[in-house]
């Protein structure tokens, strides 16, 4: 028997691995600062020009065996869980074996100077068809430089700038320096969420904290959104802290059927702890609320100095995982706010916080929530009976606060005497009927008139974004409709069409028979040696055809 193996041309699995696995620039170049992470690097810098981009570390470096090993062996990886010990450790974020091919993302020829510490400098270079490996004199101890040439992207400064605010979300550790130059201008890449503080990035700070193993999450809630004067308008609610525990088994009760359909209570525990602890950290915030609403709500801070607004990052570990870094909802605040519009202050409806209200981290482990796993390209999650496990937990969370900010918001509402706000009422009816009393208003009505016309105003905007808001979801809606009603007439005209097509050819059909048996063929067309195939079964074609079907031909007279 003989053993047999794939031979794949360079260039080809190049093309295939960049295309599949670095959708863009800047999740190509995070691939490459992940590998100087997983290194051991204390420095990595990215210097980036129009002919080539060069990123060069600290770190351990490779020698000519392990370019041999590991390097050229596309799938093999031999990174372990964690390297160093104490505060240095390090949990890895590469795994598959296939970052080097960002490398192809970003350009078309590349060489690669790499030390390790008491080695031999080697150099390994590629155009995609042919790689090559030689020595070199270095004078650094260990590291690694790569020198990407022939790029693929035009890099202009905005795009610079977009690549440092994307390391910025994308990259929550302190153990690796991470810098980026263009033009000669060096700047280095901050983490974006860093020390959070009340009142300048948010106002109140959400801390989750699930346990697998007794299905509890614990939700810390720390907020700062109103004034001391509210602790005497809600005596019996805690307005600047709370703490919740939630038995998730009964938390998500209602949804067990949805998310594991016709499962015992034993699988529904087991799928629970699979998840496996993670934690979070929320960043809840309006975006500049009105004036009126500031005075009527008794808000602390109305706008912020730093506001965050960058959307939840899912992290694992030091990186963030792609198509989670903050641009898009994977949370689905937009669609739960869609289904549950009610403002924080009505008396009965439920309040949900919007997709521009929420910032922060979720942060997940390799090994812990190793079933929370890449798809085969890298741009997400496996959305499995565990992701979405995972996602209604983060949510229970969210609730907690959701009913926690509405329980004060609602007390505040109710301790509104309802006859002064008959009376405000009165005074701009009564300056609608009579334009001359706004001369003779007192100061107090005067403010009372100012304040309601401040609130029909901003209900004027608000119905007026609703509107935007509506006629844009359902723009796409209406002009399927109309490609669906245009579509209707068209297919009501080609009906009509072959119905009378239909009727003509019923008519001739009839016509073709008479004329077969007045010409005496008819029994040789229907002889058994001429109908023993289909295609030449005159009678049987006859038959089959939908518009005799009504009118057998068996039943038609021959003519004299």
């Amino acid at each position: 028997m003989e053993k047999l193996k794939y031979i794949i041309e360079d260039s080809t699995i190049a093309e295939v691995l960049r295309v599949q696995n670095f959708t863009n620039e800047e999740s190509a170049v995070l691939e490459l600062v992940k590998n100087a992470y997983d290194a051991q690097s204390l420095d990595v810098i990215i210097v980036i020009s129009k002919e080539h981009i060069i990123i060069e570390d600290n770190g351990t470096g490779m020698n000519r065996q392990k370019i041999l090993d590991a390097w050229m062996h596309v799938g093999r990886s031999d990174k372990k869980y964690i390297v160093g010990e104490g505060e240095a450790a390090r949990v890895l974020a590469g795994s598959k074996g296939v970052g080097r091919f960002a490398i192809a993302r970003l350009g078309a020829k590349a060489s690669v100077y790499t030390k390790m510490e008491e080695q031999e400098a080697v150099l390994w270079r590629t155009d995609w068809n042919t790689n090559t490996l030689e020595t070199y004199q270095e004078m650094k101890k260990r590291g690694t430089k790569i020198v990407v040439e022939h790029l693929r992207d035009n890099w202009t400064e905005s795009r610079v700038r977009n690549l440092r605010e994307f390391l910025s979300r994308t990259y929550n550790d302190d153990k690796m320096k991470i810098q980026v130059e263009y033009k000669e201008d060096r700047k280095t890449v901050m983490r974006y969420f860093g020390k959070i503080q009340l009142g300048i990035n948010c106002v109140s700070l959400i801390k989750l904290q699930y346990l697998a193993k007794s299905q509890r999450l614990v939700c810390d809630i720390e907020s700062d959104e109103f004034k001391e004067n509210v602790k005497e308008l809600c005596p019996d609610i805690d307005i600047k802290a709370q703490k919740i525990e939630l038995n998730i088994v009964d938390e998500l009760d209602d949804r067990k059927n949805d998310l594991l359909e016709e499962a015992t209570i034993e699988e529904w525990k087991k799928l629970l702890e699979d998840v496996g602890n993670f934690s979070a950290e929320l960043y809840f915030s309006l975006k500049k609320p009105s004036t009126f609403d500031a005075e009527k709500y008794f808000y602390k801070h109305r706008i912020l100095d730093d506001r965050y607004e960058a959307g939840v990052v899912l992290y694992r570990n030091a990186f963030s995982i792609s198509s989670y870094e903050g641009k898009k909802d994977w949370l689905g605040f937009g669609k739960r706010s869609r289904k549950s519009p009610a403002a924080a202050s009505h008396p009965t409806g439920s309040w949900r916080v919007r997709e521009n209200q929420m910032s922060g981290k979720v942060i997940i482990d390799k090994k812990e929530n190793r079933e929370l796993s890449d798809l085969i390209n890298r741009q997400g999650l496996m959305e499995n009976d565990i992701y979405k496990v995972f996602i209604e937990i983060i949510i229970a969370g969210i609730n907690c606060f959701e009913r926690y900010r509405q329980s004060i918001v609602r007390c505040i509402a109710n301790s509104y005497d309802e006859p002064e706000e008959k009376n405000r009422l009165k005074v701009i009816d009564s300056v609608m009927k009579n334009p001359e009393k706004l001369t003779e208003l007192s100061s107090e009505e005067k403010k009372l008139f100012l304040d309601e016309l401040e609130q029909m105003k901003k209900e004027n905007k608000a119905n007026k974004n609703q509107m935007d808001e509506t006629e844009r979801r359902y723009k796409y809606d209406i002009r399927l409709l109309n490609m669906l009603a245009t579509s209707g007439l068209k297919a009501t005209s080609i009906a009509h069409e072959m119905h009378n097509d239909r009727n003509s050819i019923d008519e001739n059909v009839d016509y073709i028979i008479k004329a077969l048996k007045r010409y005496e063929l008819w029994d040789v067309v229907s002889d058994s040696e001429n109908t023993k195939y289909m295609h030449r079964d005159i009678p049987a074609l006859f038959r089959h055809s939908s518009c005799v079907e009504e009118r057998p031909i068996c039943t038609m007279p021959a003519r004299a």
